[in-house]
């Protein structure tokens, strides 16, 4: 077949079969004598490639990357180059850990045995970190009272936020951006 040639016509044409092709070659001289000869162009497989899902992390965190698993098909074994490099513990690992700073778009390229290669992409979304804001420090009376937290208690990440304000001990409610503070003794509280 000629299909996949780029010259049938050609001593030495390139071949581009879609699926493993055999092609036969007629030689033919100025006597008008022939011969014939065969070559079998094997098509490999390239690999399957999953980078995984797009994952979500808040600032200064890390979530693994990959898919389960990150290659399949093809001919094994199989290596890893990530790209960016940026914020990932090893970027030739399969499933390495992402760390960056900012959002980040990563492409796994995976290169079989046969040097036949597959590509995908994950994107980590890096969310901003609240800041929390517990106020200034308080002095009371004994058994008096005040109400703690900043104004706001919270600001940046991603509103709505929630409250846990520890230790409970001497707070009317430790859900609240400001809670009442009836405290005993000297306490200090963390939100």
């Amino acid at each position: 077949p000629t299909t996949g040639l780029d010259d049938a016509t050609l001593a030495n044409p390139k071949a581009s079969p879609a699926t493993t092709a055999q092609y036969i070659v007629t030689v033919t001289d100025a006597n008008n004598c022939t011969d014939t000869d065969t070559v079998l162009v094997t098509i490999d497989p390239n690999p399957v490639v999953d980078a995984g899902p797009d994952v979500a992390i808040c600032a200064g965190d890390s979530a693994q990357i990959g898919g389960s698993p990150t290659a399949s098909g093809g001919t094994a074994p199989y290596t890893y180059s990530w790209a960016p490099t940026t914020g990932l513990d090893d970027a030739t690992l399969a499933n390495p850990k992402a760390s960056p700073a900012t959002t980040t778009q990563y492409i796994v390229t995976v290169t079989d045995a046969n040097n036949c290669t597959g590509t995908d992409t994950v994107l980590v979304t890096v969310h901003p970190n609240p800041v929390a804001d517990a106020g200034a420090d308080q002095t009371i009376a004994p058994g008096g009272s005040v109400q703690i937290g900043g104004s706001p208690t919270a600001s940046g990440g991603t509103p709505p936020y929630t409250y846990s304000w520890s230790p409970s001990t001497g707070l009317d409610d430790t859900t609240l951006a400001n809670p009442t503070a009836s405290p005993t003794t000297t306490t200090t509280y963390s939100v």
